[in-house]
């Protein structure tokens, strides 16, 4: 007597075990079983219930499309009994459906054969976890990094077809992290992204870090307006008296990269000169 008893509180426990993880929250489950080529609901969770639309007391006998599955749906679940019937495992995929309020929900299934029993029928066991929140999430992050990807390459279409020289230094060792095609004109005959500003500029590079450290430690921007400095265009030309129009500002580098400087340079070579031709002129006639 007392080992029935012990083994009926063991079967008393393992149905509670089995209760309580049937109808926790975060999954819809139910039980199936197949009558002639049909599927039919035996029970199902609160979860199911109320994914179809029902009351969960009411569940046993509807088929899948009177619980609301659409004939696609229908189908796919077919499948999955079907293989997993014929496999004796587990089948899981994901479907779309519509839940009983009309909402696009995405959700992941799976189908496990439990075998004939005393009917004879074939019986299923089945999960299904909503998924849509995720695939919203995922949607959302394809939609903003396209959108990212666009904007992009209308930056670097709008910074390589600009007058403007620009580029950017990375502040941790006054290194060329990117330069466009404008600014490498000024100097055509230079390597400069990858290089630092010594390398790049070591005509002026005594004047030019000075400029630099300053801005980095400040934060405060460096402007000139046609300041002169003497150049060299390639590594062994001779120095030119050159004019620019120029900025420095700090800027946030990516990740934990630290502060950069960004310089934007606009040669004024020719209108500077241009000018004193026109002054010189002038001053003859008078």
């Amino acid at each position: 007597v007392t080992e029935t008893k012990r083994a009926e509180e063991a079967l008393r426990e393992s149905e509670a075990v089995l209760r309580s993880f049937f109808d926790s929250p975060g999954a819809m489950r139910g039980f199936v079983v197949q009558i002639d080529g049909r599927i039919v609901h035996v029970s199902c969770n609160a979860a199911a219930a109320e994914m179809y639309g029902v009351d969960r007391e009411s569940i046993a006998g509807k088929s899948l499309t009177d619980a609301g599955a659409s004939a696609e749906v229908v189908r796919i679940w077919d499948g999955f009994y079907e293989q997993s019937r014929r496999t004796g495992k587990p089948v899981s995929g994901e479907y779309a459906r519509r839940d009983a309020e009309g909402r696009e929900r995405w959700l992941l299934a799976s189908a496990s054969y439990l075998g004939t029993g005393h009917s004879g029928n074939p019986r299923f066991a089945y999960t299904v976890v909503d998924l849509t929140e995720r695939q919203r999430a995922e949607r959302d992050r394809e939609r903003l990094a396209a959108q990212l990807a666009r904007e992009r390459e209308l930056l670097h279409t709008v910074l390589e077809t600009t007058p403007v020289g620009i580029n950017l230094v990375r502040g941790s060792d006054l290194t060329y992290e990117w330069i466009n095609s404008a600014y490498q004109n000024i100097a055509f005959g230079k390597e400069m992204l990858g290089h630092t500003l010594q390398e790049a500029w070591p005509e002026i590079y005594p004047e030019l870090v000075d400029l630099y450290r300053r801005v980095l430690e400040t934060g405060e921007p460096h402007q000139a307006v046609d300041q002169q400095f003497q150049i060299r265009r390639s590594p062994s030309g001779s120095l030119e008296p050159r004019y620019f129009t120029w900025t420095l500002v700090r800027a946030r580098l990516p990740g934990e990269q630290g502060w950069g400087v960004l310089n934007t340079a606009i040669e004024t070579t020719e209108r500077v000169r241009a000018e004193q031709r026109l002054r010189d002129s002038q001053k003859l006639e008078s």
